[in-house]
This record gives C-alpha cells, structure tokens and sequence, in this order.
C-alpha cells in the first residue's frame, strides 16, 4: 500500500510522509518506489538523505529491490574525491545518490543541476546534548520518533 499511496502523490506532484513504525519496511517500500519510478520512464536521477549510520541499509536495500531495474547506487560520502566521483556517477548514469544531512547542506547549488525526479530523506531527529550548544543526528527509537520518511 505505501508504494502505491507514494506513487499516487507522485504523479500528482505532491510529496508526503510514509510514516509506519520502525521495522515495517519503509526503506524496502521507497526502494521499490523508486523502482517503479524508474520502470516507467518518470526519472532516472533520484536522491536519498539519510544519517551516516543508515547509508549502508539503504545501500543494501537499493540493491536488493531495484537491482533488476539498472537503478545505480552512488554513495556520497567519504573523501571529497569520493564524493565527486558519486555526484558523476549519478549525472553520468542515473540512479540514486544516498548522501547525508550535512553533505546536503554544502552540495546545494551542485544537487539543484543533478536534475533530480524525487527526493527521499530518512528521518531522524537532532537532539541537543544539554552540557553543549552542539546536535547530533540521533537514530535510536523514543516515543516521539515518527521513524517515516519525507
């Protein structure tokens, strides 16, 4: 049901929050979204935001329910070299380039040229430790995490 609720949204150029509990399938159903949105020729250059600790799931989940589709899975992260080299993957080949929070914030003007279909973030929340002024990205589950993706 979210992907074809997600694919409804699509087509009427709305976005929305897939919002289900931890642990019922909310990377595997945007996997396949954008799978979807592949095979029916509605984009090819998508965008996955996530925290560092989740690239590896959303990796996994990528190539496990879009393989046959040729969705490439371009990872930003790491080294500026690496990083470069997933932003020409993706403009090159198309596919999907998981990045995270704070790499968005400094590849704006770059992402807005990357001609992206659809953007998914995973959402997580920024606490703030109470000795600093500092956040960080927080994925441990509490009762006021949605655990959805926008």
């Amino acid at each position: 049901q979210g992907v074809a609720w997600m694919w409804n949204l699509f087509r009427q150029g709305f976005g929305g929050i897939l919002g289900d509990e931890m642990g019922l399938g909310k990377t595997v159903q945007s996997a396949a979204f954008l799978a979807c949105l592949m095979c029916a020729e509605q984009g090819s250059h998508f965008l996955v935001v996530a925290p560092v600790t989740l690239l590896e799931q959303w990796k996994r989940e990528l190539m496990k329910w879009a393989r046959e589709t040729g969705l490439a899975v371009h990872m930003m992260h790491g080294s500026p070299n690496e990083r470069a080299k997933a932003l020409r993957g993706l403009r090159n080949r198309g596919g999907v380039l998981l990045t995270t929070y704070d790499l968005i914030r400094t590849s704006v003007a770059t992402l807005r040229t990357a001609g992206l279909a659809c953007a998914a973030s995973a959402m997580t929340r920024k606490r703030k430790r109470q000795d600093t002024r500092a956040t960080r990205d927080d994925d441990s589950p509490s009762e006021d995490d949605d655990g959805g993706l926008a």
